[in-house]
């Protein structure tokens, strides 16, 4: 039984953590896989799913009842760390996709499993019109209840000889048309809530440089989600019909992976990594506070706290970077002076 320290680096975050092993040498050199011996490693965490230093795995499943602060930092820190590099290959242009309920969103989507069921019906379509399926997305809730997806991702401009936005609005409201039975569709389409979805049931926004790199993304990601200063937290409160069963996960991604390399550090230098990065932390909120200072024209400058996840006094932390390897360059440079 021992005690180690590692780093570990990945295109938007750089981070440490100490880690005790249990009869067992845990060896972590520059992999793919962030945790050898992972069973040696566990952290247990709020939510259906259980980090063990990086990856996920399964535990005993919980009901989920709002979007926790804990799961607000891991989303932040997972799609910091995703491997975005081949994504472009997949071609079209990078844009936020809105999928949202109709009027009707009570007969449609009933419980969680009932939306993710249309939201893999989706997915299916997309597949079969346009081809690979990866992005990012997040759960929220409108005022009146209703569930909607944001989904950050790579659009075509034409699908099937039609403009994209026409084809993902009609396909959008006959997925949920179809999982109506047989009596409620057609009046669904009577009563002409089928022309209203097909109308207003989609939203397309095209990013620009908001996901340049992998910290822009997430802290975008957080910010588009985190909306509690203009209340609207509710956002991320399931409506009460959805509360015995849950909404299951808020956010996620598909067909990317993590890329982060753990890295072996002896003690004295992951000190001084720890303090370095503490710093890094520390001036990075303090420019985040001042940028949002804002003048009350009374002569007074006012000023939000701002939280951000960083380093304590002890044990790690992570901090994310929009350029995680020029970091982790420059802290190598700083634990080789004397």
């Amino acid at each position: 039984m021992g005690q180690g320290h590692q780093l570990a680096v990945s295109a938007g975050t750089v981070a440490l953590r100490e880690c005790h092993r249990h009869g067992m040498d845990q060896a972590c050199g520059e992999t793919d896989d962030p945790i050898p011996g992972a069973d040696s490693y566990r952290l247990a965490v709020q939510g259906e799913l259980s980090l063990v230093f990086g990856p996920e795995l399964l535990v005993e499943r919980r009901r989920i009842v709002e979007w926790s602060r804990r799961s607000r930092a891991r989303m932040v820190r997972t799609l910091a760390e995703l491997d975005y590099s081949g994504w472009a290959d997949d071609g079209g242009l990078l844009a936020m996709v809105t999928l949202t309920l109709p009027g009707w969103w009570e007969v449609v989507a009933p419980d969680g499993p009932s939306y993710k069921r249309l939201m893999r019906a989706f997915e299916h379509r997309w597949r079969r019109a346009i081809g690979p399926w990866r992005g990012l997305w997040k759960l929220e809730f409108q005022r009146r209840g209703a569930p909607h997806t944001h989904m950050l991702l790579r659009v075509p401009a034409l699908v099937s000889g039609q403009v994209f936005e026409t084809w993902l609005s009609r396909t959008w409201a006959d997925v949920c048309l179809e999982s109506l039975c047989e009596r409620d569709a057609l009046a669904y389409i009577d009563l002409g809530e089928y022309d209203k979805h097909a109308a207003a049931g989609t939203a397309v926004d095209f990013s620009g440089v908001r996901f340049s790199d992998p910290r822009r993304t997430a802290i975008y990601f957080l910010k588009h989600s985190a909306k509690t200063t203009d209340g609207k937290e509710y956002q991320n409160v399931p409506p009460v019909l959805w509360q015995d069963g849950g909404p299951g996960r808020f956010w996620g991604y598909w067909g990317l992976s993590r890329a982060v390399v753990w890295l072996e550090l002896p003690r004295a230098d992951y000190v001084r990594a720890r303090r370095i990065l503490r710093h890094v932390t520390r001036a990075r909120s303090a420019a985040a506070a001042m940028g949002r200072a804002r003048y009350d024209g009374q002569g007074v400058w006012r000023m939000r706290h701002w939280r951000s996840p960083g380093f304590g006094c002890r044990g790690g932390g992570f901090v994310i970077v929009n350029d995680g390897l020029a970091l982790a360059l420059d802290l190598s440079r700083a634990l080789l002076l004397p």
